[in-house]
């Protein structure tokens, strides 16, 4: 059979013009193939010098041999300024194994140049992208196998994702979704086993797989191809999604209280010394119990160091100067002429402001209540924490009876880990110079034996009470001696006191330690061992050992795949002597699988299940099925995200209207509101019920202010209150303001609009003021927003803050005016306009002689109202009439006759919130014309008038405030959308 010829080869026998085995366009995309891989690999070189590009993977969390000022190690990542961590190219290569060789020479190419331009560090989804073509290789694709990848037609990635589909799918999903009138005709593929992989991840694949052929294409590797995913694909995946997450929610929420009160009975027998915890099963119960005071990710508090409680603030006492605000160090600047940073190579500053540094100054000083103690022994109450997900550094303040427990799982990490505390703050000294412990620095600078070996590597230098013992210690010891430095080394350097008899006078003698310690003489075969025994000179040894502990405390600090602990090694909490594949002499330090591994059952490394917490204490918890069968006693087990969403359901379920949904959120360092719909597993009655509440009877003894009482009587005449129906204002300017159900309930039926509606009265606070219009009802889509005029808005006087932000946007519209002034007379004298004698003549009309532009400006401005009917520009208008506003504001404002508390409106019932309303009105023929007709029915129909109306006279378009005669007209939307 004659083999499928390479990439180069099919091009070199195009360039021959051989079109017996290949046309042009095969040969052209060969070619770009091979130019998109060459560019690649010399781009990957030039910026990454010193990694190999063909390779099986590239770890960027390797050390560079570069050191920073402190002398700690730099890696690759940092050294390069790259955001990936670990690529293993082995395998997306290992599955297309049965495709082309051009598949896998592209998939290397392409994640190179993800490592080179991506801003992620995991590079998962993007492998997945790229191993979704082994697809192609199923049966019912089609595809040929010696097919090169430039063969890529659209049924192809068509097929792909039918077959992402597929796997999503399972009977469950498909019953449920065919209930919902979703069908999943031509989208399954046959044969493929539908497993019920997760939608999620289908989507991320997806998108990463287009991503990839889009870049193909780019390089002329592949002909025109769809750039994304189908639209029936994208809702297909997107519904599996949305039942999924609701599935998981259901589950999940089910388990959770059951995991947690198994957790709590974990930590409780913790607490009381239970024999049957391991080491590493307390240190994972701390964990979790850190957890469970306030709610954080585990890589937040696997990045804590031993500082991170808040004891005492004296060091915020002072605000900080320039000449304390410390330099940043950031990776080194490479030498010049070169690539690498050499030894000389300077060190990129990055100065932290003195703004910045007296902003967290202020920041910790607001701290400093919560952190200092309040009496004798007070524990600390407050836990700085990392942010995740963009979020920045933060606090988070302990729930008041959680204090206790949490101190008590810091000091219990904080003890379990206090000998690799020592070796790094060693090695932080003396990274050169091997650590030894007082009982054995006799033997540094001397020929050692394999036991002694093992004895350092232990760091015990005990020999033993008796015989027994010292024969068992000197077994562990080589032990430890064997299954690490000694086969490496002994092979070349290892010899006996007959090869070098130079080295009797130096070799130490444990015997003679032994029975000074024990006063017992070792038996004669012990004393004749010295002879048969082979010896490491120190010079070799120490070197080995030095490379073994830089090896592991540059490993140390990462407690995730991705994510690193910063700051001191010898601060860190999680450091960690008990872990047994760790020997003593090197420094130790949980990770994220070490906690994970043991609080719920699963296969680790070596296909061995760790026995769990849970486990070892024989705890069971209750579970339900999901058709809400009846409990069943399984073995328990908790993830370690499960406080994360406990804690936060429990705060949206008991919290009330004392803990809003912002400050949940602030607790747990979220960025975004919309997370915490993915940590609420609230059922949908307890959610439905939760707007049911009673506002607590203590909040109702707040008294209204001046500025509340003037906004009721305002709220009162706009939308036809009772005096005692009372109002709902959920965000006022100085005070928050609760409506009991029962007001709410008699609002309900006083006033038309909320009753029909079925929805609170609400003002919303602005930039300026407040506004009234309801935005929970309909968006705004006053597409000026409150920077501009709006009658909806109300401008609050004496409120120092808004009131000083009116007068600066009064200022930023005058100078606008002034801009659209100069502009006009740079184009007339330019003759950049149509009708030169007409635009001279407006102007002669307006400017007088010597008058400036800002004159004219103002005086634009103040005749506004005279001259809006004559300008055509709608923007030009719109920007006068705000500009016309903010004047009449700031003299309103300035006006000393004018009380403080008075709210200011303007008066105009075409600038608010929906606007498309009065477009609609004019549409109509306008107001005047409506009110015409209104007029001419009532006179037709006298028994429809209405008596004694408080709106017969419309004041017009004027600017006022409630110390007028005005009785609030229908200026705001809803009573217009009422009056319809």
């Amino acid at each position: 059979m004659r083999p499928n010829p390479t990439p180069s080869q099919r091009a070199d026998q195009g360039r021959r013009g051989d079109a017996a085995l290949v046309n042009i366009e095969e040969a052209a995309r060969a070619s770009a193939l091979n130019q998109f891989v060459a560019e690649t690999e010399a781009w990957f070189t030039k910026r990454l010098p010193g990694m190999k590009y063909q390779a099986k993977g590239w770890n960027f969390k390797e050390a560079s041999g570069q050191f920073d000022k402190k002398g700690r190690a730099i890696d690759l990542r940092t050294l390069h300024s790259l955001k990936a961590v670990d690529v293993k190219l082995y395998l997306v290569k290992e599955a297309l194994a049965g495709l082309h060789p051009s598949f896998g020479e592209a998939a290397h190419a392409l994640l190179a140049l993800w490592v080179l331009e991506s801003k992620a560090k995991n590079s998962g989804a993007f492998k997945a992208g790229l191993r979704a073509l082994r697809h192609l290789a199923l049966p019912a694709s089609g595809w040929q196998a010696d097919a090169p990848i430039w063969e890529l037609r659209a049924e192809h990635l068509k097929f792909i994702e039918r077959v992402e589909i597929s796997r999503c799918l399972s009977s469950r999903n498909t019953a449920e979704l065919s209930k919902q009138g979703l069908t999943f005709e031509g989208l399954v593929v046959s044969g493929v086993a539908q497993e019920g992989a997760s939608g999620s991840k289908a989507l991320d694949t997806l998108l990463n797989f287009f991503r990839a052929v889009n870049e193909l294409h780019r390089a002329k590797v592949v002909g025109a191809l769809p750039e994304r995913m189908s639209q029936e694909t994208s809702l297909a995946l997107n519904r599996i999604l949305v039942l999924q997450q609701r599935r998981f929610k259901e589950v999940k929420g089910g388990e959770l209280g059951p995991s947690i009160q198994a957790l709590s009975d974990a930590i409780c027998a913790m607490a009381d010394g239970d024999p049957r915890l391991s080491a590493i099963q307390q240190a994972a119960l701390c964990v979790m119990g850190i957890e469970m005071c306030a709610p954080s990710r585990i890589n937040e508090v696997l990045t804590l160091s031993i500082h991170d409680r808040l004891h005492d603030a004296t060091a915020y006492d002072q605000a900080p100067q320039q000449q304390d605000v410390p330099e940043t160090e950031v990776a080194p600047v490479p030498a010049e002429g070169g690539g690498k940073a050499g030894p000389d190579a300077g060190h990129a500053k990055k100065a932290v402001g003195l703004n910045e540094a007296r902003l967290l100054h202020q920041t910790h000083a607001a701290m400093k209540q919560a952190s200092l103690p309040t009496h004798d022994n007070a524990l600390p109450n407050t836990v700085l924490m990392k942010g995740s997900k963009g979020a920045a550094w933060g606090a988070k303040p302990l729930m008041d009876f959680m204090v206790v427990m949490f101190n008590e799982c810091f000091d219990r990490l904080t003890d379990m880990g206090r000998r690799s505390r020592m070796l790094l703050a060693h090695y932080e000294q003396h990274p050169d110079r091997l650590y030894l412990p007082a009982d054995l620095e006799h033997m540094r600078g001397r020929p050692l034996s394999k036991v002694q070996v093992g004895r350092i590597m232990l760091l015990d230098g005990d020999l033993g009470l008796d015989e027994e013992d010292y024969r068992r210690r000197c077994h562990k010891a080589k032990s430890a001696a064997r299954a690490t430095v000694w086969p490496k080394l002994s092979k070349a350097h290892a010899h006996t006191l007959r090869q070098r008899p130079d080295w009797a006078a130096a070799v130490a003698d444990d015997r003679e330690h032994f029975t000074v310690a024990s006063g017992c003489r070792l038996p004669n075969r012990y004393w004749n061992e010295t002879n048969q025994a082979r010896y490491i000179e120190w010079s070799v040894l120490e070197p080995e050992l030095l490379r073994q502990v830089k090896a592991q405390i540059h490993s140390l600090p990462w407690v995730t795949p991705s994510i690193r602990y910063t700051g001191r090694l010898s601060h860190m909490l999680m450091a960690f002597d008990h872990l047994e594949r760790t020997p003593p002499y090197l420094p130790g330090a949980l990770a994220a699988s070490d906690i994970r591994s043991r609080l719920k059952s699963g296969l680790h490394g070596n296909n061995t299940p760790l026995q769990t917490v849970f486990e070892a204490l024989e705890i069971q918890m209750p579970l339900r099925g999901m058709k809400g069968d009846d409990a069943k006693l399984v073995p328990a087990y908790c993830s370690p995200h499960d406080p994360r969403r406990w804690l936060t359901t429990m705060s949206l379920r008991h919290g009330g209207a004392e803990l809003s949904r912002m400050l949940v959120n602030m607790w747990a360092n979220r960025t975004d509101m919309n997370q915490l719909n993915a940590y609420d597993y609230r059922s949908g009655e307890e959610r439905a019920h939760a707007t049911l509440q009673v506002i607590p009877p203590a909040l109702h003894s707040l008294g209204p202010s001046d500025l509340d009482e003037m906004i009721q009587e305002e709220m009162i005449s706009d939308y036809g209150l009772s005096a005692r129906s009372g109002y709902a204002v959920v965000a006022g300017l100085r005070t928050l303001r609760l409506a009991t159900m029962e007001a709410i309930h008699n609002a309900e039926h006083s006033h038309p609009t909320a009753k029909a509606g079925e929805q609170l009265l609400i003002l919303y606070p602005t930039r300026f003021g407040v506004c009234l219009h309801q935005h929970h009802a309909t968006p705004c889509t006053n597409h000026r927003g409150c920077e501009g005029a709006c009658a909806t808005q109300r401008i609050v006087k004496g409120h120092l803050p808004s009131n000083q932000r009116v007068r600066e946007r009064e200022q930023q519209l005058f100078e606008v005016i002034c801009h659209v002034v100069r502009r006009t007379i740079l184009a007339r004298n330019r003759e950049a306009v149509h009708d030169l004698d007409r635009i001279d003549a407006h102007l002669k009309a307006l400017i007088e002689p010597n008058m400036t532009v800002e004159r004219l400006a103002q005086m634009l401005i103040g005749e506004f109202e005279s001259i809006k009917d004559f300008i055509k520009d709608a923007v030009f208008r719109a920007d006068l009439e705000d500009a016309f506003v903010y004047r009449k504001y700031v003299e309103i404002l300035d006006d000393s006759t004018v009380p403080n508390g008075t709210p200011i409106r303007y008066l105009n019932r075409s600038r608010n919130g929906r606007p498309e309303f009065e477009r609609n009105l004019e549409a109509l023929g306008g107001r005047a014309a409506l009110e015409q007709q209104a007029l001419q029915a009532l006179e037709e129909n006298p028994w429809m008038a209405r008596r004694g109306s408080v709106n017969d006279e419309d004041p017009g378009e004027e600017l006022t405030y409630d110390g007028s005669d005005d009785k609030g007209e229908d200026d705001d939307q809803d009573a217009d959308e009422g009056d319809q």
